[in-house]
């Protein structure tokens, strides 16, 4: 009975606006809404953009519910006005399109990138090591977007950094250890991402004569593609695997990452020899089989991994590159031995 409660709860701040919204549409269908097309048209805007809004913020104002969530409610309402209103009767509609709505994403992606800073100095305070920026990005976002959209955003923001911004050279501090120097990886993206770029062009060519929509459609989804694969490729240089004083965190780029509890890990050891992948035994690269891994690492419980657009997996034992492993093994296993 509590739990049915607390579920209802939960609920109603998305209820109540929504139950709104299909009224507001019902009357757009109504003939009263033909005889009164000005004013009602009017009315209905100013409800959508700015009653349904205000209503949802009380509603979640002492929930732990994002207040930031005000804004894809505010662009829904946007949106269904958009299509139930008359073109001819969309004046203020156009009005917040054209003004309202600029200052509104101008305001969220600055509050977002201040989070994201403030975040960046505290790991600065915290920690001698340099500050990981899709990792303060992340935590930054996760304080003002709902689950899910965090993750998107994140990585969304995190390509477009680490492809046209993420250029110097990151030095590793004692506690980091890169993985991609002494195995193929970046050759092997890279190679990926020529061969990509190729099938680009031809495949745009021989649309073009038969449609040229399809063609340039596709071109935009390969050309995006490869500024993801790029960002990633040069992710991986720079987010190095660490060491903390009570975690490892084990990173492959922007494709995969976990922190794992010292007191949560029951073994690690230098392997390199053939394993059965499954459920519970992965390989942190997700290349998998065509990537290398010497060290093993297995968990007292199930952990989980994260991969890109915040998709999670779980394990048992886990497969990694480490370049200098014997020192890895070393660090990680006196700081075991103090935990």
């Amino acid at each position: 009975m509590v739990k049915s409660i607390a579920r209802n709860q939960k609920v109603v701040p998305f209820l109540v606006p929504l139950a709104i919204i299909l009224l507001l549409v019902g009357i757009s269908k109504t003939s009263l809404f033909d005889t009164n097309l000005k004013e009602l048209s009017l009315a209905i805007t100013i409800d959508l953009l700015l009653t349904v809004p205000l209503l949802y913020f009380f509603l979640i104002r002492k929930k732990s519910i994002p207040n930031i969530t005000i804004v894809p409610v505010f662009g829904l309402g946007m949106i269904i006005a958009s299509l139930i209103l008359p073109e001819e009767n969309q004046l203020l509609l156009n009005y917040a399109k054209n003004w309202v709505l600029p200052i509104i994403e101008l305001t969220v992606a600055t509050f977002i990138l201040s989070k994201v800073w403030k975040t960046i100095n505290l790991f600065r305070k915290e920690s001698n090591d340099q500050p990981d920026f899709y990792s303060a990005l992340k935590r930054g976002c996760r304080e003002v977007l709902p689950p899910k959209v965090d993750s998107i955003f994140s990585m969304e923001i995190s390509i477009f950094y680490y492809s046209l911004f993420a250029w110097r050279k990151r030095k590793l501090a004692k506690s980091e250890f890169s993985y991609h120097r002494e195995n193929s990886v970046l050759i092997l993206l890279g190679v990926f991402l020529f061969v990509l770029l190729i099938e680009t062009f031809v495949v745009h060519i021989l649309l073009q004569g038969w449609s040229p929509a399809i063609a340039w459609i596709l071109t935009i989804v390969s050309i995006y593609t490869a500024f993801q694969l790029f960002a990633i490729l040069k992710s991986i240089s720079r987010r190095p695997i660490s060491i903390g004083n009570e975690s490892l965190f084990l990173k492959y780029g922007l494709f995969a990452e976990t922190e794992i509890p010292f007191n949560k890990i029951e073994s690690v050891e230098l392997n390199s020899k053939p394993l059965e992948f499954d459920k519970s035994t992965r390989h942190l690269s997700p290349l998998k089989e065509a990537d290398s891994y010497n060290v093993v690492l297995e968990v007292k419980e199930e952990q989980e991994l994260l991969g890109i657009y915040g998709l999670k997996r779980g394990f048992k034992k886990l497969a990694f590159h480490v370049d200098e492993k014997e020192k890895f093994f070393d660090t990680l296993m006196s700081k075991i031995a103090l935990d």
